[in-house]
């Protein structure tokens, strides 16, 4: 799966202890989103897998914050 440049903005942050931090945010085609979800992935798996999960969310009109 590719990732489409329009869809996706991401923004590196530094943290409070100088930590560099990988931040997405998903946003759906053609609408003002009206709901932000934040979705906190954890431990588990790469982003990209995470990607595809929220992927759905987008498509009804959701905006996810990764």
């Amino acid at each position: 799966m590719f990732l489409d440049k329009n869809k996706i903005a991401y923004r590196i942050v530094k943290s409070y202890l100088f930590l560099s931090v990988l931040l997405w945010i998903l946003k759906p085609k053609n609408i003002t989103p009206k709901v932000t979800l934040i979705h906190f992935h954890g431990n588990s798996g790469m982003l990209l897998s995470q990607f595809e999960a929220m992927t759905p969310f987008v498509e009804q009109g959701f905006q996810v914050f990764m």
